[in-house]
């Protein structure tokens, strides 16, 4: 990290980066079975996979394998001032990518005899993040007397702001197309899947079609982008004393303060009825009051 510091404030930023190999998550390894056509034998697996052949046979067709690995890299920034004439903030900036080829520890490969092809962004990367924090001491009315210093003077804003990208999403197929048991199987990608980023599309979904039946999709993990995070919380307090140690603190609290609408899920799954469509979002604007007595 490398950076120019002053008494109270500062200027710092660096690249940070990390390589893991070996990693060990849930894996099929050579007894995963092979793409099926044959609807008997497809029947035979659904049922295998969902009740289970045996308990040797379970623990025989999953286990831990130490064969996945990620990198980090990163650009980070940030801007730090001490209190100093009322006035204190931090504001950081990130920008990141995270590759990998599980992104959990319970997540098997849709086919374990190519692991290369897991390979994308993790179901965590957020490539850009800027946080900005800050509280400030209100000089106006300051040194006023009397009843207007009382209820005009003595003020303190602070909050927190939030700024950063959507996580990735991964496409999948319902059921067991490739005739394996089941599993998080992927369709294959035919177009370019940024779409139009509306409530109702907010990729383009007519990128992703269904394989041939016991064939693996070619759609990478992560292979669209949900929806960033705006939120700002801000806040607004005084302090009214009232006799020696004896003080009472109002603080008025606003969640959200411009009521930014931030999506959370969209339906990745196709032929769904709403595949593609966002399907919830995060909290609106929340607004508290709140009176403190200390002594």
């Amino acid at each position: 990290m490398v950076g120019q510091r002053a008494t109270r404030s500062w200027f710092q930023y660096g690249r940070v980066g990390s390589l893991c190999r070996h990693q060990g998550y849930a894996f099929a390894g050579r007894h995963q079975p092979e793409p099926a056509v044959s609807q008997r034998r497809r029947r035979q697996r659904e049922y295998r996979g969902r009740y289970g052949a045996s308990l040797s046979r379970v623990f025989d067709h999953h286990g831990i394998q130490s064969r996945f690995s990620s990198t980090y890299n990163s650009l980070q920034v940030s801007a730090i001032r001490r209190l100093q004439h009322g006035l204190a903030f931090q504001a950081s900036y990130t920008f990141a990518k995270t590759l990998t080829d599980s992104s959990s520890a319970w997540n098997s490969p849709q086919d374990s005899r190519n692991i290369r092809a897991e390979k994308g962004l993790a179901s965590f990367d957020l490539p850009q993040v800027l946080t900005f924090n800050y509280v400030w001491d209100v000089p106006v009315f300051k040194d006023s007397k009397g009843l207007t210093k009382a209820a005009l003077g003595g003020w303190q804003v602070s909050g927190i702001t939030n700024i950063q990208s959507g996580f990735p999403v991964t496409v999948t197929l319902p059921g067991d197309n490739e005739g394996i048991g089941g599993g998080l199987e992927r369709p294959n990608l035919i177009a370019d899947p940024n779409g139009p980023k509306t409530l109702y599309q907010w990729f383009n979904t007519n990128a992703f079609v269904t394989p041939p039946v016991a064939t693996f999709g070619n759609a990478p993990n992560s292979a669209v982008r949900g929806s960033g995070t705006i939120n700002w919380d801000f806040s607004l307090s005084k302090q009214f004393p009232i006799h020696e140690d004896i003080a009472l603190r109002f603080r008025a609290e606003f969640f959200n303060i411009f009521n930014h609408a931030s999506f959370n899920g969209v339906d990745a799954t196709v032929g769904d009825f709403a595949f593609g469509k966002v399907t919830s979002a995060l909290s609106p604007r929340l607004t508290q009051f709140s009176l403190d007595l200390t002594f």
